[in-house]
Formats: structure tokens, sequence, C-alpha cells
């Protein structure tokens, strides 16, 4: 085997620096947004669930709840935040995400005084995007639950819904 010349060995450093900079890149916290979040979680003792969707030929599951057990309510909030960040995504489409089915979750976390603590989007499909929203204290974060199964049963659990009642969601037959 040849020694490798000056060129090859920049195009292998190049290559390898852009691999590290991509893997640590993968799922790393929105630092700052999700530590402000997180502070707050303690605030929250209530969440509001609700089912909804975009395409009106895939009905929602039939989920609209108010949890008033505030762990349950803190437990739901800290699984949320605890999701990797969604790097690099501009939108599902353009990220080659899986079929998109548009069933979605709105999660509404509320302090004592039915305050606003959070606000939460959760795509059941696709790309499985958690819009945790804009607020005056923060920015909008994207997380994702995508590859990450026993976030599902937590939040199942943590409704007292069995999973399979809000995940995965499969579309009425034809």
């Amino acid at each position: 085997m040849e020694p490798m010349n000056g060129t090859g060995r920049t195009w292998v450093g190049t290559i390898a620096a852009f691999a590290l900079l991509l893997a640590s890149a993968c799922g790393e916290p929105a630092d700052s947004t999700q530590d402000a979040l997180r502070a707050q979680i303690g605030r929250v003792q209530t969440v509001t669930f609700q089912a909804s969707t975009y395409i009106l030929s895939n009905p929602p599951p039939a989920v609209d709840l108010t949890i008033t057990d505030s762990g349950a309510a803190q437990d739901m909030a800290n699984a949320i935040l605890a999701l990797p960040v969604m790097v690099g995504v501009a939108s599902p489409s353009e990220d080659h995400c899986p079929a998109d089915v548009g069933v979605m979750y709105d999660l509404e976390f509320a302090g004592r005084a039915g305050d606003q603590v959070m606000q939460t989007t959760i795509n059941v499909s696709g790309c499985q995007q958690a819009v945790v929203e804009k607020s005056d204290a923060y920015d909008d974060v994207i997380l994702t639950a995508a590859g990450h199964p026993d976030f599902w049963s937590r939040l199942a659990a943590d409704l007292g819904l069995p999973e399979a009642d809000i995940y995965p969601y499969h579309p009425p037959s034809p």
C-alpha cells in the first residue's frame, strides 16, 4: 500500500472532522431553553391532553383529558423535556421522515392559578416531533420521540390509559 500524500490526508482529516461534528450534534438537548423549562416543572399542577388532526380522513383517538395529579403532570413534562432535540429540521417533508398521518396531541401544562407553564404539540407519526411552543421566556424547541418507545408508554401511564389508546396510531382502512 502506498503512503498517503498530503491531499489524501487533508480529505481524511476533513471527513473525520465532519463525522465528529455530526455525531456531536445528534440528540443533544436544547440547552438553555430546556433547562429554563425544567426549572419551571415544579410549578405544574395540571395538564390538558387533547387529540386532534389536520387530515380529516384520519380521525384522532377519542382522548380529551385533564390530569389534576400534579405528580403525573410533572412527570409528563419531564418526559417531554428528556427527549432529544431534532437537529437540522426545516420541515418533515424535507427531512425524509416516515409518513405523517396528521394526528397530534396538544398538551397544556398549567400552574396552581391556571397560568400556562408549558405548551407542547406532539405528532404521533412522521418524525414524531414534540414542539414546545414559544413563550415570552423562551423560543420554540423541537424535540423528537422517534426511536424512544418508552416515551409513549410513560405518557400513557401518566394519563391512566393503555398505551394502545394513544400510540401507535393506525389510520382507518379505506
